[in-house]
């Protein structure tokens, strides 16, 4: 059987060192973390390119286009760093994807590792077709829905449990985490599109929002504004006032007569 090695060639394949300093490659580029389990504290690594940082993960692959100038430092020590040639990927600039819940694009790296390593005859072939099943998953993942990784999920969870609570201290919170704060924060905005204060907060005014539409009352007649703040974990209820204007544009006492 002939293989077709003319696209997606896994070309090169290593342990992946603690920094790789900066440069243009002249191939895709794929840092795969194998610590990607759940059991890591901290992230696997970061990326510097033009003035932009980027922390990714340890349950996060990070892939990064050729001739793409960059500088990278590695903390998970096991992770693997892939090059391929004449990638079909549609990447358009630096991006993660997480990998699918059985781990496949992890187990594929780890198998290119192996065959790159061995002198089997006709590891062209198998390389070549290993690499075109990393980049079919990679761009099934990166076409889907992304995913929210598990750190954002529970944060997310322990918001929302504490909607009615005025004294809840998000800053505290986070910092009792066993991750670093800023990574936190970053992740939790590359999730969701907000910081976890700013998630609050309109969690808070939504909350506000549904309360007013449904025209809930509290046994014998309807919420005051007061009430309302209270319930949605504001103490001041003139800033709830101000909040609730700002975010949607009208008043908490006209936005329950529209």
């Amino acid at each position: 059987m002939r293989y077709n090695t003319d696209m997606n060639d896994v070309i090169f394949v290593e342990e992946a060192v603690s920094h790789y300093a900066t440069e243009a490659g002249r191939y895709l580029e794929i840092i795969v973390p194998v610590s990607a389990d759940g059991k890591e504290s901290g992230p696997a690594g970061k990326i510097k390119y033009g003035n932009t940082e980027i922390t990714f993960g340890s349950d996060e692959i990070l892939i990064v286009p050729p001739r793409t100038e960059r500088e990278l430092y590695i903390n998970d020590k096991n992770a693997l760093r892939l090059l391929i040639d004449n990638s079909l990927l549609p990447a358009t600039g630096i991006t993660t994807v997480f990998d699918l819940p059985q781990k496949n694009i992890r187990t594929a790296a780890e198998q290119a590792l192996f065959f790159f390593r061995t002198g089997y005859k006709k590891r062209g072939a198998v390389l070549s077709a290993l690499g075109a099943l990393i980049i079919s998953l990679v761009t099934l993942n990166a076409g889907e829905r992304e995913r929210i990784s598990p750190v954002t999920e529970k944060i997310r969870a322990d918001i929302e449990k504490h909607i009615s609570d005025s004294a809840f201290s998000l800053d505290a919170y986070l910092n009792g985490l066993p991750l670093s704060y800023d990574y936190v924060r970053r992740l939790f905005k590359k999730d969701t599109g907000l910081t976890p204060h700013d998630y609050l907060k309109n969690v808070r005014l939504e909350r506000a929002a549904q309360i007013l539409r449904s025209g809930q009352t509290n046994r014998y007649s309807f919420y005051t504004v007061a009430q309302i703040a209270d319930l949605c974990g504001y103490s001041d209820s003139m800033y709830f006032s101000k909040a609730f204007k700002k975010h949607f544009g009208v008043a908490p006492s006209d936005y329950g007569k529209k």
